[in-house]
């Protein structure tokens, strides 16, 4: 009997050494003794959320919250990500099919979709949707075509034999993984790193990966997890993203076997007050059920045993709070990435700004001086604040990056006041800034649009100004926004602080001062809504509808209201959403003829009377057939089209239908190497994939 104890004792211990687990509060706790910079970041952050009013913040940022418990009807950000594959050539690999599907699948998650989550609803066993789209990259850093997938094999026999060191010293460190094939600007894209294993562990158990937080710098912003969560049918990307949008795990803390303290929800355990104090549940059998007592309340579970930020066999949801948090985090510190061109195709358009006669430079140092957020117009832009020889960030010139980032550059009113705001952190510091008004690629002591030493520490200083009556207009300008422990110059060497470049264009005229542009879905049809705060000569509004962000058709035309000093509110209701993603594109024109895009937004439509998966393989495709699955619970017919990049059907064929799992082919063998879209249309409910012929 007493081996017998001890026989199930060992198979307990396995069950926790050998459980999937993620190592992202070990490796912060380590970021954080290494650089407390870090840690002041994250901790201001905290104290930033519990004076913040999120329903006000997020209502600032163009969507309309919730209330808790209730649907989520507002924007879907598009976050462009670029997936560094680390081979060993022995080890676990992934082909670029399998990682498109798994990008895919943490969609779903995030829009409560997946087969096995929880439908969004009111419940404690209901799910949330969490507004984010993962979308791999398609242009690189050069602004050449991309699909988002770099492949490094090293030869170094310490990363084949052991993998990433975490916690011994065997194996690289990651530091050494991202020599091999270095960050992507973190302004525009997420960096996940697929390595063989951890600690000489190549398994799909133990330690599967980590996030950083972000808050973190850029440097210390990525994810980096073991081949195998491509394939396991799991949530380790959901999970380890749900990091790096500010998420904690519900547990954090405290191990299996004790309850975390939870005596204020918006400070202690994970800081959220609709997911119940709880333990890790991946080891407890059998799993509890909704009638099972949660022994950290006393009472019933309420379906934290199912919440994909736990330790859990089953994840199904995440909460309304945990959105919330998500969102007010990662809008306050990486915006950016919501404005990134990187998950769209290359344009032609570029901005040509006059060189600078002179470039600022420092020593390098850690002292996190500099702008940490430069807010003005449509620019929206978070920076590290941080100088190390990995991120050189003495001066950047983000004008060079605009084809990367549309929160690079804005226009401003020539006859009107416009606020620049300049947030730092971590010391007081002297800012200052200047716009090139004279076009002359000097920044000289007239062109100042503000200047302040700002004495308290970790605020935001803002600049009121208005652009002089000789000031070059209609043509982008450089606005230089610095700041140092002492008085910065436009040109000179900085003690330990930093300078930013940005594009500034001086309308003569702003035809139309857009306050807001968003979409919700209700019923079966999406509303679409902005608003105006004045017009000038404003004949009409375009919409133009698209299902893959490249390729617009016009849906309506709205009479403007000409010439107005007052708020007007605009409404169109679009009775023909694709299920998925769809985008508006809102312009206006002036009554001379000529016009100006005003803002794209992202709407996702999820059909709740249908029950559809659609899938194509092998994408990209080298082979002569592409096969189409298609799952659905009608009979009846499927049209499908491959359409070329600007719309064109090319090739179509109709397949009979019936219910349950469809399989067909269709032959591609003539079509030439490019980008191409697969449509299929049941019954007037339309669905498109992107697919790459090789």
């Amino acid at each position: 009997m007493k081996k017998l104890a001890l026989l199930f004792l060992a198979l307990a211990s396995a069950t926790v050494l050998w459980a999937q687990h993620c190592g992202t509060d070990q490796h912060q706790a380590k970021l954080e003794r290494e650089n407390p910079e870090i840690k002041q970041a994250r901790l201001k952050m905290e104290e930033k959320l519990l004076s913040m009013d999120i329903g006000k913040f997020l209502e600032s940022k163009g969507i309309k919250p919730p209330d808790r418990g209730t649907r989520y009807n507002g924007t879907i950000y598009e976050i462009p990500v670029v997936v560094h594959v680390i081979e060993d050539g022995v080890h676990n690999t992934v082909t670029d099919a399998e990682i498109e599907t798994w990008i895919e699948n943490t969609n779903k998650q995030y829009a409560t979709t997946y087969p096995s989550f929880f439908p969004e609803g009111n419940g404690n066993y209901d799910g949330n949707v969490i507004p984010i789209k993962l979308v791999l990259a398609k242009r690189d850093p050069q602004c050449q075509a991309t699909n988002g997938i770099i492949r490094f094999t090293s030869t170094n026999a310490a990363y084949k034999n052991h993998g990433v060191n975490r916690n011994n010293t065997d194996g690289v460190s990651n530091t050494d993984i991202k020599t091999w094939s270095p960050h992507w600007p973190e302004h525009s894209y997420f960096n996940i790193y697929l390595i063989n294993g951890f600690d000489s562990n190549f398994t799909n158990y133990g330690l599967m990966g980590w996030c950083g937080f972000p808050t973190n710098t850029d440097q210390n912003y990525e994810s980096f997890m073991k081949m195998p969560v491509v394939t396991n049918n799991g949530t380790t990307l959901a999970h380890e993203f749900g990091h790096g949008m500010g998420l904690h795990h519900p547990f954090k803390g405290i191990g299996q076997g004790s309850c975390s303290p939870n005596n204020n929800c918006a400070t202690d355990n994970d800081k959220v007050c609709d997911t119940e104090p709880i333990n890790i549940i991946f080891n407890i059998n059998p799993f509890p059920g909704e009638a099972d007592i949660n022994p950290c309340t006393g009472e019933a579970y309420q379906g934290g045993q199912h919440n994909v930020m736990n330790y859990t066999s089953q994840p199904k949801k995440f909460t309304a709070g945990q959105r919330e948090r998500a969102l007010a985090i990662f809008l306050t510190h990486r915006e950016n990435l919501t404005t990134s061109l990187g998950g769209t195709p290359p344009s032609a358009t570029t901005i040509n700004v006059t060189s600078t006669t002179c470039s600022p430079n420092n020593t390098p140092n850690i002292y996190r001086m500099g702008p940490t957020k430069v807010e003005l117009g449509n620019i929206i832009n978070s920076t590290p604040g941080y100088h190390d020889t990995e991120h050189p960030y003495d001066y950047i010139d983000y004008i060079t990056k605009t084809c990367l980032n549309s929160s690079f550059f804005t226009e401003i009113p020539n006859n009107s006041s416009s606020e620049l705001k300049v947030t730092t952190i971590g010391n007081k510091q002297y800012i200052k800034a200047w716009i090139d008004y004279n076009n002359n690629g000097e920044l000289e002591n007239s062109e100042i649009i503000g200047e302040k030493y700002q004495d308290a520490i970790n605020e935001t200083t803002v600049f009121s100004f208005t652009p002089p009556s000789n000031a070059v207009t209609n043509t982008p300008l450089r606005m230089r926004v610095a700041a140092d422990f002492h008085e910065p110059s436009a040109c000179g060497n900085y003690q330990y602080g930093q300078a930013e470049d940005y594009a500034v264009t001086i309308t003569s005229i702003l035809p139309v001062e857009l306050t807001t542009f968003n979409g919700a879905k209700e019923g079966k049809a999406i509303v679409l809504h902005w608003k105006t705060l004045s017009e000038i000569n404003n004949a009409k509004f375009t919409l133009k509808h698209s299902t893959d962000g490249v390729n617009f058709t016009t849906i309506s035309e709205l009479a403007g209201a000409g010439n107005s000093n007052i708020a007007t509110k605009y409404e169109y209701v679009d009775t023909k959403p694709v299920v998925g993603i769809n985008y508006y594109q809102l312009s206006q024109s002036n009554y001379d003829g000529s016009h100006k895009n005003l803002k794209t937004i992202a709407v996702e439509f999820n059909d709740t009377y249908a029950n559809t998966f659609f899938n194509i393989y092998p994408n990209p495709l080298s082979e002569k057939e592409l096969k189409i699955e298609y799952e659905t619970n009608n009979k009846g017919t499927l049209d499908i089209m491959v359409l070329n990049m600007v719309g064109q059907v090319i090739k179509q064929q109709r397949q009979m239908l019936s219910k349950g799992k469809n399989l067909f082919s269709i032959n591609l063998e003539d079509m030439q190497t490019g980008v191409y879209f697969i449509k299929v249309n049941e019954a007037g409910k339309t669905y498109t994939k992107r697919l790459v012929k090789n």
